[in-house]
């Protein structure tokens, strides 16, 4: 329609302005002020589009902080497993186990030195 329109199209009576014609019904609108229609309408054609484009990213947020949440509550529920109230009993196990794994360590240490020293090998029946 724009391109063919023009301000006073279909006038009979060679007007020079809205204000001149005697015609009915003629059209004076600016060429502009359809143009900017057009764009405004193809402007709130954006608009919905990200609108709906917004909505559905921000679903997939609220989908992906959900899981997040859901996450770090299993996370939690698994550190409260491991700080059971049989934690002070836990603790002195791996305590002792770590006493006795150094005293191990120490103890072949030692006899690695006296076969060193002496050269006399020792089994750990002898012991």
């Amino acid at each position: 329609m724009i391109k063919d329109y023009y301000p006073g199209k279909g006038c009979q009576c060679y007007a020079h302005s809205e204000y001149e014609c005697a015609c009915p019904d003629v059209d004076w609108t600016e060429t502009e002020v359809y143009e900017l229609r057009d764009e405004v309408k193809n402007l709130e054609e954006s608009v919905k589009v990200l609108t709906d484009d917004r909505n559905r990213w921000h679903e997939l947020f609220e989908e992906g902080v959900k899981q997040q949440r859901e996450a770090e509550r299993q996370r939690d529920e698994a550190i409260d497993l491991v700080k059971a109230p049989s934690i002070g009993k836990n603790i002195k196990i791996i305590e002792k186990f770590k006493n006795l794994f150094y005293t191990v360590i120490a103890t072949i240490a030692a006899l690695y030195v006296y076969y060193l020293i002496s050269g006399e090998v020792i089994c750990f029946k002898h012991l």
